[in-house]
Formats: structure tokens, C-alpha cells, sequence
């Protein structure tokens, strides 16, 4: 005997989502990862029928690569798990006591942090800012040399007392427009000081 919820009834009811995913995890994920958590989590509280790859892709509208790419990043913060063929993906219990920061290899960014600091003499940065910074590369395939270009720029522009949330916003807008790579990167930045330029004439 099959029990499953109407159309209607699903729609009128809810999705809970867990406060420390809020706290622990949010702030290291940018809009579409999240989007595809909570949608996510959405069908594995309320739909009894399998939903492919392709109907998710649909739903969110994001490329199936990026789908893929997401449920990897959740999966190392073990939040879910996650298979690409069949595609499935089940949801784990989230506990700020035991919230995992996400796994990187030391020597992996080793250079990028000495640099990076160097940027900024005048004090030290946190743990948080440079997870944060690990995370945009990773989400966007940002190269280490093109997110210090990214980040210089935002000194040379606001001064090094600039909040790394704003760092974080214009990595990600470059990220969003695929600018990965030192040479897009300087062209675009490029762009910015030419119109500057016109602007002041």
C-alpha cells in the first residue's frame, strides 16, 4: 500500500530547515548553492517519486554540471551524499556541535595565504576569511593568482581595512561571469579603469 501527498497538499505544507545550517554553513555558500540545498531538501521531505538529473536541472535552472558540483561541496561539508549515476542523494543530520569546515588539502594553498597576507600588513587574517576565499576558488574554479588580482583590486579600491565580505561579493560576481583566470580578470579590471578614466576626463 502506497501512502503519498497531493499536489495541493504538498504545496500547503513545509520544509524545515535546520538553524544551524544557517549558522554553520550558509555564510561559506553562494545563492545557487544554496538554492539547490533547500530544493533539495524540499523533495526529500515531500516527494515520493524519483526525480532525475535533468528534472532537478529543469526546476532550478542551473546546468547539470553545476548541480553535480554542488551536491560534491555539500558533500564535504557531510551534509549529504551523493551519487552522479544513479543520481541520488540523501540528506544528513545537520548539528552545529559537529559542523565540519570544509576538507582542504595545507599545501594546496600554502602559497596563496603567504601572498594574500602580504597584501594586507597591517593585520592578520582569520581562519574564516581565508575558508572563505578557499570556498569562491573552489565553487568557481577561480585560479590563486586571478582571486589575488581579484583582492588587490578591492584594496586599491576601498583601502586594506575593506570588510572581505565585499572581498567575497565582487569574487563572486567575477566567478558568476566566468572570469576565472588572471587574464580575463585584468581585462575586465582593465575595462573598470578605462571608464574611470573617462568619467574623470
Amino acid at each position: 500500500m502506497n501512502f503519498n501527498l497531493s499536489k495541493e497538499s504538498v504545496v500547503a505544507s513545509r520544509t524545515d530547515i535546520e538553524n544551524a545550517f544557517i549558522t554553520e554553513y550558509l555564510p561559506s555558500a553562494d545563492g545557487d548553492a544554496v538554492k539547490v540545498y533547500l530544493y533539495g531538501l524540499y523533495l526529500s521531505k515531500n516527494i515520493a517519486a524519483d526525480v532525475s538529473l535533468a528534472e532537478f536541472s529543469k526546476n532550478v535552472g542551473l546546468e547539470l554540471e553545476k548541480i553535480t558540483d554542488i551536491f560534491k561541496f555539500w558533500q564535504e561539508f557531510d551534509l549529504v551524499t551523493f551519487t552522479e549515476s544513479p543520481f541520488a542523494v540523501t540528506y544528513l543530520p545537520i548539528s552545529a556541535n559537529y559542523a565540519r569546515a570544509r576538507k582542504y588539502k595545507p599545501e594546496k594553498y600554502t602559497e596563496f595565504c603567504s601572498m594574500l597576507q602580504n597584501l594586507f600588513p597591517s593585520r592578520a587574517i582569520g581562519i574564516n576569511e581565508y575558508t572563505e576565499y578557499f570556498n569562491i576558488m573552489e565553487i568557481y574554479s577561480i585560479s590563486q593568482d586571478a582571486m589575488l588580482m581579484i583582492v588587490k583590486y578591492c584594496i586599491d579600491k576601498k583601502g586594506e581595512d575593506i570588510s572581505y565580505r565585499y572581498i567575497s561579493k565582487v569574487a563572486k560576481d567575477f566567478g558568476s561571469r566566468g572570469l576565472t583566470t588572471c587574464e580575463n580578470v585584468e581585462a575586465e579590471l582593465n575595462k573598470y579603469v578605462t571608464k574611470t578614466a573617462d568619467i574623470e576626463k
